[in-house]
Order: C-alpha cells, then structure tokens, then sequence
C-alpha cells in the first residue's frame, strides 16, 4: 500500500508539473498567431448572416486581424452556432470564452477515458498529452472530436449501440475521421450504424439549413482543393503524420493518400467483422483511421490516448515522451515507429477478439 501511494504521488506530481508548464505556456501564446483567427473569422461572418465558407470574405476578414496566409476553414458547419454564440467583437474575449469551453471538454475526455479504463492517472495524462495540449494552444477543435470518439467507445463498451453511432456522427466535422470509424460498423454493430447514419443525416439537414446551398458549395471546392492536394496557408504535407505525409517526405504522390484510405476502410471491415468490437479493437480501429486519414496534423494525433491507454496503462506517459522529444529534434519516423510499435501490440492482445 505504501508503494502504491509512492506511486500515485510520483504520477501525481508529474502531472501537476506538466499541466503548470503548459498552463504558463498558454497564458503567454498569442491568439493571432493561433487557428482561431479563422474559427473567429467564420463564426462573426455566419452572425452577421454572411456566408462562412466563401473564401474571399474569410481571407478578407482575415487580413484584417492579421497580415499572411489565408488559412480556409473547411470543417462541416455544425459548431457554427457555438462559435457565434461564444464570440463576439472582443477578440481576446472570444479567445478566452473559447478556452473554457474547450477545457471542459478536456475534463470529459478525461473522465471517458477513465470509464474505459478504470485507469485515473493514465486518463488524466491525456490532460497533458502533447497533441492534445497543441490543439488547445492553437484553438482548434480537435478536442470536440476526440470527446465525440471517446463517448462513442465508452457507448460501444455499454452496447448502447444506437446512442454511440448518434455521438459518433457528430465526428463528421472532419469526415475522413468519421468514416473509417463509421462504415466497418455495418458489418459487426448494424444498429450503430443506423445511428450513425440518422445522426449524420440529422447533422447534415441541420448543416444545409444553417449555411445554404451556397455554403455547401463553400465546403465542396474547399475539400476539392484538399483532395487535389492542395493546403491553404501555405501548410505542407510534409508536417502531416499519416500516409499523406509519409508520401511526402517519399517524394510520391500524395493523392495515393486516398485510393491507401478506401483500402483501409475496406480492412478495418473486415478486421472487425472477425474480431468484433472490444475496447482493443476500437483502438485498433482508431489507430488505423490516424495513419489512414488523408488529411491530418500533429495536434490530431490526440486521438492516440484511447490506443496508448489500452496498450499499456503508461502508454500515455511514453507517447507523451515520443512527442515531446519530436518537437525538440527527434526524427520524424520515431512519430510512425510509436504507431507500429503500439498496433503489433494492440494486435498482440487476446482481449482484441470479442467473445461470441
């Protein structure tokens, strides 16, 4: 007993210290220089009833907050009443408004994590998980989503399977995220996928009655322009760590991102219909759906914590170290050998086949 109360003050301690660098980190960042600028640009321009996702008026209105690179904001338009309702002309204001709502969806995280687990200082690491600190430094709304697959694992757990494919869809604000978690479930979990479905069609009328036709053809040529192969603000797919950043750095063509997508898709289907769904096997899925996404950046490998979590109860604690050591010179491909290193032994676990 003592040691473990030496333990639970060792991790304790750790994490205190981790979450006071970053929080001194954040409270010296600079809003301008973060992804809010556009999040704050496309939620003043739909509360003055303008279209969002015409570039022009984006890069315009964001000229005016600073000089640069146009970054086109080309997320589904379903937090557009959030954004409106939290910001208003006060910039730094709407920063700080944002902040908070993004911590408490960090407080849930924590506490899914902690349901799927039953692991408190490992769920608690994902507080300072570097990706996920990254996302909160930049403003971006990685966080909602990593809450969105979170509950849907923790409902797939529960086998409330209709309820967990409706919190599953809300992940259709990025939806190369959304379908490769989405579609194998047809085939091992129908009713999820018939929530997923309702939730995504629900979702989509209510995108259509808030931005438009217009606003769709916003979205469409924006994601045509990702699906070309092309970035707004200059972004490179060499930073990316998927298969379109790993094309890159090979020199190849990165819209062979997309036909190595479909094909994972295809073998998560199958992979799960043989395996069916446990909590190592949704991880799996995750993991794969992080390689596979044709569009993805640093700060979304937060979606790591659930497949670090399942690997071992330090999984965090060392995806935290891999990171870190990244950001400070390691070589990109120790980023790619984490992710190998973590699905063999995902892989490797017995609790990845569902008892029939």
């Amino acid at each position: 007993m003592a040691r473990l109360n030496k333990r639970n003050i060792f991790f304790a301690l750790v994490i205190l210290s981790q979450v006071f660098l970053y929080g001194l980190r954040w409270q010296t960042s600079d809003p301008m220089t973060s992804d809010f600028v556009y999040f704050y640009v496309v939620g003043r321009l739909y509360e003055s009833r303008q279209n969002p996702y015409d570039l022009e008026k984006q890069c315009r209105a964001q000229a005016e907050l600073r000089p640069g690179d146009c970054a086109g904001y080309a997320h589904t338009p379903i937090l557009l009443p959030l954004l409106a309702l939290l910001f208003n002309d006060d910039f730094q204001v709407s920063y700080w408004r944002w902040a908070v709502f993004q911590i408490g969806l960090l407080v849930i995280c924590v506490w899914l994590l902690y349901l799927a687990s039953r692991n408190f200082f490992a769920s608690l690491q994902c507080c300072v998980f570097p990706p996920v600190i990254g996302g909160l430094l930049l403003a971006n709304d990685t966080i909602f989503i990593l809450t969105a697959i979170l509950g849907w694992a923790v409902l797939m757990l529960r086998k409330a399977d209709l309820w967990a494919g409706i919190v599953l869809a809300l992940v259709i604000l990025k939806p190369q995220l959304a379908l490769p978690l989405a579609i194998p479930l047809l085939f091992v979990r129908p009713k999820a996928f018939a929530g997923f479905c309702i939730g995504a069609c629900v979702l989509t009328l209510y995108s259509l009655l808030i931005v438009g036709m217009d606003g769709f053809a916003g979205i469409i040529e924006v994601t045509r322009s990702l699906a070309r192969g092309g970035t707004f603000g200059g972004v490179s797919h060499s930073i990316m760590f998927n298969t379109t950043g790993l094309l890159a750095r090979l020199g190849i063509n990165t819209l062979w991102a997309w036909p190595l997508y479909a094909a994972g898709i295809a073998g998560l289907s199958i992979y799960l219909r043989k395996h069916g769904v446990t909590l190592c096997s949704m991880s799996v899925a995750v993991l794969i759906t992080v390689v596979i996404s044709p569009h993805l950046f640093a700060y979304d490998l937060s979606y790591l914590v659930l497949p670090l979590i399942v690997v071992h109860p330090v999984g965090i604690f060392v995806g935290s170290l891999v990171t870190v050591l990244l950001a400070i010179g390691s070589p990109w491909w120790t980023v790619y050998l984490m992710m190998i290193v973590v699905g063999y032994l995902l892989l490797k676990q017995p609790a990845c086949s569902e008892s029939r």
